[in-house]
Order: C-alpha cells, then structure tokens, then sequence
C-alpha cells in the first residue's frame, strides 16, 4: 500500500512534492491568464451547480408536476430516482465527455419541459442524468489538468464543491419560486435548466485548453462500462423500488436484483484487476488506486456524509410542505442559509487546506452535517425558524463542503495526472451510491413509523392519501432525521480515526516561487 501523503510543509522543506502528487509535478500545465482561469472555475462550478439543481428544483415541484400529469404519490419518487439511476450507472463509462454531456443535457431538459405524462418524464430525467453523469467527472478532469499545484488549485476544487449546496439552494429557489408563480408552473423549471446547460456548453468551447499530456492509453473498455453500468442501475432500482413495489421488499424481484448487482460488482472488480495486470488492455477502472494512500476511506466517508445531507435536504422539503403545509415559496425561503453558508465555508477550505490537516477539516464537516437533522427531530415547531431551523441550515453544508472539497482535492492528488476524472468520477459515484442507499434506508424508516404512528390513532394508513394524519407526519419524519444523524455521526467516527495523519491536501507557494510548485 502507497504510504500516506506528506504535509505540504515536509514536502517544501525537503524540496520534493509526495510521492503520491508525482505524477502531477512532472506535467507541462497550460498556460491561462487569470481571466481565463476564473471563467474556467466559474463554468465547471455552475455545472456542479446544475447537477444538484436538478434534484432539488424538482422536489419542491413533486406535489403540482404529481397533480398535472396524474402521478401516483408511491411513484413520485422516480422523478428523483431515475435522475440517479442513469447519473451513477453511466457515469465511468461515460465520464469523460464534458461538451457531449452538456448538449445531451440541453436536449432532454427540453423534453422535460414537454412532458405529457409519467412514463415520458421518468426517462426524461433519466437521460438528464446520463448527461451529467458525463460532464461532472469531465469537469473534474478539467479543473485537475488546467491547474498545477498550488493556492490557484486548492481555490478551484474548493469553489467548485461549493456548486453542492448552492445548486441546492437555487434549485430550491427555482423550484418553489417558478412553480408558484409561472404561468406554465413546474415546466419553467425544465427550461430555464436548458439555457444554463446551454451557456455552460457555451462558455466550455471557449474556456477549456486542450490537454495535450493527458494518458492516449484511456480508451473505452465496454465490457467493465457493461458491468458497472448494470450494477449500479440495478442496486440504485432495487433500493428505489423496494417500497413502491406490490409486495414492497418482500417482492420477489427486489431481493433478486440487488443479489444481481451484488454479483456484478464482484465481476467487475475481478475483471478490472485482471485487465490492468494480466493483459495490455486499459482497465475502466484502475483498482490499484483504490489501495493508494486512504483513497477508499476518504470514498467511504464521501458516500455516508452524502447520505445524510441529501436526504436531510429531501425531508426538510417533506417537513415544510407535508407537516407545515407551507406553499413552495415559502418552503424556498427556509432554505437560503445554506447557499449564503456554502459558499463562505468553501472560501474557508481554499485558505485552511494548505494549513490544516485534512482530517480535521472532514470530521468538523461530517459533525455539523449530522448536527443538522438532529436539530430538525428535536425541535418544538412553535419555535422561531430562527431557534432550530436556521443553525440547521448551516450546520448541513460544513459536511457537503468539507468532505467534497477535500475528498476531491486528495483522491485528485493520489490519482495522479491522467486519472484525475477517474478518480473524480469514482468519488461522485460513491456519493451518488450513498444517496441512493441513504436515502432508501431513510425512506423506509420514515414509511414504517409513519404506519405505526397511524394504526396507533385508529386510523388506516394509506401512503398514497394526502390525509395521514400531522402527528404520524410528525413522527415518521423525526425517525427519518435521526437515521440521517446516524450516518454522518458514522462518518464523523470514522474521520476521527481513519484518516489522522492525511496530512494537508493543500498546497501554498512561499513567497518568491515562480508559480509553479
């Protein structure tokens, strides 16, 4: 196993970069005036931006799009869902193709728009998140081969996760704000998507330099894209479906397809180990890299702290439009701190990486994140926003910064140059992965208690009637918000423990370097 990075500063003294960072070193980095740079960042942050956007918009839109286009509430959720599916299923394979995934996401956001009906609008969705499966990764890449080690770097990768949290407060804003108030409702969300893909597909003609030492051995292995693919389209469908089925997970095809996907997992991990060792052929994916510094810690921690703030996200639109019966607009506004809050904590990682040790900064971030749902199931509802609801807003984000900014500034480093946008799309895979299992786990808990809660009363529980009682509302939200805490307080231990020694994934130029570190 690949000893543990150095600190930027033991690094500096004895006048060599880590081991691990090598590869990075000796590459011939493009030359950008600043202008140019920060457009480049600006652009590949607005496409992080889009890419949550499309999850959040959409839920604060679910009650009307459900009433217009006559869709059960039990399938609702694939509106979510096969966003997901086709994001994390496609996105090794096809993980490399920015400018292709933005023209693809215009396209089927455009369909969207148009949408008459339930089958129509789930494969809709499902080719927007083909699409961005695509181009996040890409951009990654992109970031990673356009700066060299350095402030500028650090800046970057720092700006970019901050698209996370604000995606989701704009999504949050467009959603409830577009679906009240345009005249076409939830509609307006779909094409004002379409001209954001298209001024970020614009913008990247322009902006992107050609990477003339990126790796010509990366070609496409289809056979690993095949199996992977499979396996997490499979899980993430299991996971899914596993209420919204007849018999819900006692339905035969449930338990089936996840032992499939297990099964394919195992293949394509064997079959990738066997094509980068025993043949010439290049592997989808690397599995050495996996074994490279704590590169599968930092993706363990990335998938649990995920889990927890996209569904803390999700009940929160649960909370205020379910429970509280607030109108879209309203349940808009609750959501702003985490935008305004985002985007200072990532201006905070970009000064902190090069003098903090990493550890620290993801187990802060996987504290407060966990904080938040806490906060939410332990609230008395006839407080102010202000008491409980606003500090949840801001504790969320520390994790969904912390843990994406510096996860992604070290498997950057470990990957080493040429496999940057593996391992960018490895990490947002993990991430997708633990929000599809985050939020099935706490799906259900919420559905169970929910149940219980309402026979209790005397009452029939029925999850597709609008009529469940506040108090069963009440209580299978507050199970769910504790679930949530249990991931990120899972993720918190692991940090803590795992990870010390990471050193710093920062790196900062003393003062008469020429720029190039």
């Amino acid at each position: 196993m690949a000893q543990a990075p150095l600190s930027a500063e033991s690094a500096e003294t004895k006048g060599a970069r880590p081991p691990d960072m090598e590869g990075e070193a000796e590459h011939a980095w493009p030359e950008m005036s600043t202008t140019r740079q920060v457009l480049l960042v600006l652009t590949m942050t607005m496409c992080m931006m889009l890419n949550i956007m499309q999850v959040q918009s959409v839920q604060l839109a679910l009650p009307t799009l459900g009433a217009d286009l006559n869709i059960q509430t039990t399938n609702l959720q694939w509106l979510i869902s096969s966003y997901s599916v086709a994001f994390g299923g496609l996105l090794l394979l096809f993980g490399r193709v920015f400018i292709g995934g933005m023209i693809w996401f215009v396209i089927w956001s455009i369909a969207c728009g148009f949408a008459q009906n339930e089958v129509s609008i789930d494969f809709f969705r499902a080719m927007q998140g083909a699409a961005l499966g695509a181009a996040i990764p890409s951009a990654l890449g992109i970031l990673g081969s356009s700066f060299p080690p350095g402030q500028r770097k650090t800046t970057a990768f720092a700006l970019f996760s901050a698209g996370a949290p604000m995606g989701g407060s704009l999504g949050a804003v467009l959603g409830g704000v577009l679906t009240e108030y345009a005249a076409i409702t939830w509609r307006a969300v779909f094409f004002v998507s379409t001209g954001i893909g298209a001024l970020i597909g614009i913008a990247a003609l322009f902006l992107v330099p050609p990477d003339h030492a990126k790796d010509k051995t990366l070609t496409v292995d289809w056979i690993g894209g095949a199996l992977i693919t499979s396996a997490v389209t499979l899980l993430t469908f299991a996971l899914a479906d596993g209420e919204g089925a007849p018999n819900g997970w006692r339905t035969p095809y449930i338990p089936t397809l996840l032992a499939v996907s297990i099964i394919l997992f195992v293949v394509f991990w064997f079959y990738e180990r066997h094509l980068e060792f025993r043949t010439p052929h290049p592997p989808l994916m690397r599995t050495s890299i996996w074994f490279k510094g704590r590169f599968a810690i930092v993706q363990l921690i990335g998938a649990l702290g995920w889990s927890c703030f996209a569904s803390y996200m999700f009940f929160c639109s649960l909370t205020f439009q379910d429970y509280m019966r607030l109108e879209p607009v309203l349940a808009t506004v609750r959501f702003l701190p985490s935008s305004i809050t985002g985007l200072i904590l990532n201006l905070i990682v970009a000064l902190l990486a090069s003098r903090v040790p990493a550890h620290i900064l993801i187990t802060i971030g996987c504290l407060g994140t966990g904080l938040a749902p806490l906060l939410f199931a332990v609230q008395n509802y006839e407080d102010t926003y202000w008491r409980w609801q606003f500090p949840a807003m801001i504790l969320s984000v520390f994790g969904a910064d912390f843990i994406f900014a510096c996860g992604i500034l070290y498997v950057s480093h470990v990957a080493g140059h040429g496999h940057q946008a593996l391992a960018g799309s490895l990490f947002n895979m993990s991430t997708q992965i633990g929000t599809g299992i985050g939020l099935a786990i706490n799906t259900i808990v919420q559905d169970k208690v929910t149940a219980r809660a309402t026979r209790n009363l005397g009452l029939v529980y029925d999850p597709n009637a609008r009529n469940t009682p506040l108090e069963a509302i009440h209580q299978g939200l507050n199970a769910a918000f504790y679930t949530c805490s249990g991931f990120a307080f899972l993720a918190t231990l692991i940090s803590a423990t795992c990870l010390f020694g990471i050193g710093k994934v920062g790196h900062r130029e003393k003062k008469g370097e020429d720029g190039k570190a």
